[in-house]
């Protein structure tokens, strides 16, 4: 299988969510895993990334816990 190569919009994302774990003290591979189990979840339910600022704040507000 080949590895997966994602677009700008999913590498900011996948990067900002990471950084967000990261802050949090989890480990890089770790942090990585779950952002990128989150963009997965979320791509399969809008068929997107794209969100009002509304709906990427209550996202955040998820992600932090």
């Amino acid at each position: 299988m080949s590895e997966p190569y994602f677009g700008g919009e999913a590498v900011a994302f996948l990067t900002g969510l990471t950084a967000l774990r990261r802050a949090n003290g989890v480990p890089l591979e770790e942090a990585f895993a779950q952002a990128e189990t989150e963009w997965r979840a979320l791509v399969s339910a809008k068929a997107s990334t794209s969100m009002g600022r509304g709906e990427l704040l209550a996202f955040l507000h998820k992600l932090d816990g």
